[in-house]
């Protein structure tokens, strides 16, 4: 349990193949409000970790940016809440690739309107549950942003299995997305878009959103194209 640090939570910069059981950390970041990470994770280093937590108590000032900020390749994380910060609870840099976040992870309350992922890296996969779980309270929250058009950023190749409710800000944003990615999303929003900006084609989409109105997305790139049958 680490608590009421002024810098990041935990800075990792190495070695590899580190462990992390059941580590909670608590109003991290306290030097400066939006500055840092809970956990960081930078390009040298990759971790297992099962059982993290990371979040920040009302009574508390100066949020972390991030639960967890990753640089680099081949971490997971499994039974882990991601929470509490100011910004997205959730950040694949634009290095991160070959990351693995399990289905049993969830990844919410973000204080500030804007996602609760945000990825910029290629080949990860993401899982789990991504909620608003107080609406009416904090800021309108989106479910996962694949970029925001920072320089080196390439978010392809993805694997992306979600279940969200009350993003309301839309479930996916697909304006910075470099194509190739597999998205699976369904969810429940009260109010909002589904989405926005537009999938590029060759990124593979089940997206279903209940409760608003609007279409949902089912796109499927054909791989192959059987010839036209010849005629004698």
């Amino acid at each position: 349990l680490l608590i009421l640090v002024n810098v990041a939570g935990i800075f990792n910069e190495g070695p590899h193949y580190s462990n992390f059981d059941n580590v909670i950390i608590v109003d991290a970041g306290q030097g400066a409000n939006n500055t840092y990470a809970a956990f960081y994770l930078g390009t040298h280093t990759n971790v297992r970790a099962k059982g993290f937590h990371a979040w920040h108590r009302s009574t508390v000032t100066n949020r972390v940016s991030t639960a967890l900020d990753v640089e680099g390749w081949g971490s997971t994380f499994t039974s882990s809440n991601f929470e509490g910060s100011a910004g997205a609870p959730l950040f694949l840099n634009t290095g991160a690739q070959m990351n693995q976040f399990g289905c049993d992870n969830a990844y919410y309350n973000t204080f500030s309107a804007g996602p609760l992922i945000l990825i910029r890296g290629p080949s990860n996969y993401i899982c789990g549950a991504a909620m608003n779980n107080d609406p009416g309270t904090l800021p309108t929250s989106s479910g996962i942003q694949l970029g925001d058009g920072t320089s080196g950023e390439n978010v392809s190749d993805n694997m992306i299995s979600l279940q969200m409710t009350s993003n309301n800000s839309g479930a996916v944003n697909f304006t910075y997305d470099a194509g190739g990615n597999m998205i699976r999303i369904i969810g429940y929003q009260s109010s909002g878009t589904k989405y926005f900006g537009t999938a590029p084609a060759s990124d593979d989409i089940d997206l279903v959103v209940t409760g608003v109105s609007g279409a949902n997305i089912h796109q499927h790139p054909q791989l192959c194209t059987r010839p036209a049958r010849l005629r004698a």
